[in-house]
């Protein structure tokens, strides 16, 4: 049964190794390490390297030993996710800040259950206030999403060249958007509804340009 421990830093200016004599002064023999440098503890673990190359080694039975929660992720809802797959591995993950408990064990249940809990609290939190600000902005009049790079006319005027025969490359090219963009706008131009609400936005957004004005 092997011992892996894993260690990271969020910049390059700091180093793990504060983390590696921290685990070796408790005691633990770790048969291989592996690190993250300068990678956020936001990042999903199993999208860094050095926490994947971990992943690949790991077998049932083996441990995997970090100095806090932190080290694995900032995101309880990652973290979590984690936990969970080192259950269905069979992998213990200890952790020193919690006095060395197996997070993935009965005894680690009880931590668990209570990160699940913040985590869906800070979900409910941030749904609540994204949903705060965006009636907020809507009251302030601002117009949700990007500014609208092209006038009704001007989408009118390509679907007239498209009518005449041009090839979409060239009316692309002539209006200086890409082929893409003009497919998303002959959808608007063939929905009647489309075509109102693009109107609309665009409109709204030329009155609060030149009002900042």
């Amino acid at each position: 049964m092997a011992v892996y421990s894993y260690l990271r830093v969020s910049t390059e200016e700091q180093t793990v190794e504060n983390q590696r004599l921290h685990i070796l002064s408790n005691g633990f023999a770790v048969d291989e390490w592996f690190q993250d440098d300068g990678v956020s503890g936001t990042k999903a673990a199993m999208t860094r390297k050095g926490f994947l190359q971990m992943v690949s080694k790991l077998k049932q039975g083996d441990t995997c030993i970090c100095t806090e929660v932190s080290r694995i992720g900032r995101n309880t809802a990652d973290v979590l996710s984690i936990i969970q797959k080192f259950k269905e591995m069979g992998v213990k993950l200890r952790i020193l800040q919690l006095a060395g408990v197996d997070l993935t064990d009965a005894a680690g249940e009880l931590i668990v259950s209570v990160m699940a809990a913040i985590s869906s609290f800070e979900r409910s939190t941030l749904i609540a206030r994204t949903n705060m600000g965006l009636e907020r902005t809507k009251a302030q009049g601002t117009v949700l999403g990007k500014p609208l790079k092209h006038s009704p006319e001007q989408l009118k005027t390509m679907q007239e060249q498209l009518s005449q025969g041009v090839k979409m490359s060239d009316v692309a090219f002539r209006n200086n958007v890409s082929e893409r963009q003009l497919a998303r706008y002959k959808s608007v131009l063939n929905c009647p509804v489309k075509m109102q609400e693009y109107t609309n936005k665009f409109v709204s957004q030329q009155k609060q340009l030149k009002g900042s004005v």
